[in-house]
């Protein structure tokens, strides 16, 4: 099902109103997990296979994401988590979710929900982690590792491109054109897709030409 309503509360108010909408229809009692991702990201890369497979062997997990940062505190970030169904199902989580509500600035939504969600359950005794290896990254001095594309695509087998990596609004310490080339190689059908849609002064000349002749 798709749905595409105005409601002003950015990803969290979309998160809120799909899991009402999945719970008050039946579907999450057949869940064994619930998703919630937005669309601030180009994904997957090449394929999501490989992290779904590690993640199902972390047994001791109640809840995952792709990657966390430590701005504030740890957390995980918002554009892609999985919940197991002890945690979707349980009072405290629908507690959270159904407190969203519209916040006069956006850098709210991340103070209030992204950040606060993880410690949040944590306290109730859910253990959490991320797929892509936060401890190891600590050489990346930002803590926003997604400042980093190509080294976590290379050597991460990271799956999400940051949408603002192509903006002035998300720090990028690596070089575009390098990333988009990284991008061409093992998934060319991927690099058109971004192709398409940012400033083309980002888009190193020899691939301008593949992206043209398409």
């Amino acid at each position: 099902r798709i749905e595409a309503v105005r409601h002003g509360e950015y990803d969290w108010g979309s998160y809120k109103r799909g899991f009402n909408w999945l719970k008050d229809n039946g579907y999450l009692d057949k869940a064994d997990e619930v998703i919630f991702a937005n669309d601030s990201c180009y994904a997957p890369l090449t394929d999501f296979k490989p992290m779904f497979r590690t993640m199902d062997k972390r047994k001791d997990l109640d809840f995952w994401g792709d990657l966390q940062n430590t701005r504030f505190t740890s957390h995980l970030q918002s554009y892609f988590m999985v919940f197991k169904k002890n945690v979707f199902g349980s009072r405290v989580f629908k507690h959270f979710i159904n407190a969203v509500r519209h916040q006069p600035d956006s850098s709210l939504y991340i103070t209030e929900y992204e950040v606060k969600l993880t410690p949040y359950l944590y306290g109730y005794g859910y253990k959490w982690d991320s797929y892509m290896p936060y401890k190891e990254l600590a050489y990346l001095q930002d803590s926003e590792k997604n400042s980093y594309p190509l080294t976590l695509a290379k050597k991460y087998g990271h799956q999400f491109i940051k949408r603002r990596i192509f903006t002035s609004s998300l720090m990028n310490y690596e070089n575009e054109g390098a990333l988009l080339r990284y991008v061409y190689e093992v998934n060319p059908a991927r690099y058109f897709d971004i192709a398409a849609e940012i400033d083309e002064w980002f888009i190193p000349d020899d691939l301008k030409e593949k992206k043209n002749a398409r």
